[in-house]
């Protein structure tokens, strides 16, 4: 049976940002970072959508009391993929190119300096493709 793809709603991609910086938040925090927001979600609604995330393997969770404390999936054991990959993969499934493009296309902030940096990054990452296929 083919899997189908994993998929991301607006809300849970905005959840899954509250993680960054391997942050471990309750649903109280999540809740209370979002009314911070200006964005007032239930309780039971925060809880709900934590808890989809997890059954997708983009977060994890441990036990605390009476209450889970999420926290970001490194790997998983069934996909083997880290958390970035993983929601790159939900977002833009097989067109990996398309934010690094979307990015360069639509955001007109970045530094001359932060595009040379990209720049190096590139040829570092092309001159080790090339090692490794001696």
């Amino acid at each position: 049976m083919k899997k189908k793809p994993l998929t991301l709603g607006p809300l849970e991609m905005e959840l899954l940002g509250l993680f960054e910086d391997n942050r471990e938040l309750s649903v109280r925090d999540v809740q209370a970072e979002l009314r911070s927001r200006n964005n007032e979600l239930a309780y039971t609604t925060v809880m709900t959508v934590l808890g989809r995330l997890y059954d997708k393997n983009l977060l994890n969770r441990r036990k605390a009391g009476r209450q889970y404390i999420y926290f970001q999936a490194q790997e998983t054991p069934t996909t083997g993929k880290s958390f970035l990959n993983q929601v790159s993969h939900a977002l833009f499934h097989n067109q990996r190119l398309k934010p690094i493009l979307s990015l360069l296309e639509e955001d007109e902030s970045l530094t001359e300096q932060e595009l040379l940096e990209l720049k190096k990054q590139v040829e570092l990452k092309i001159q080790k493709m090339k090692k490794s296929e001696k």
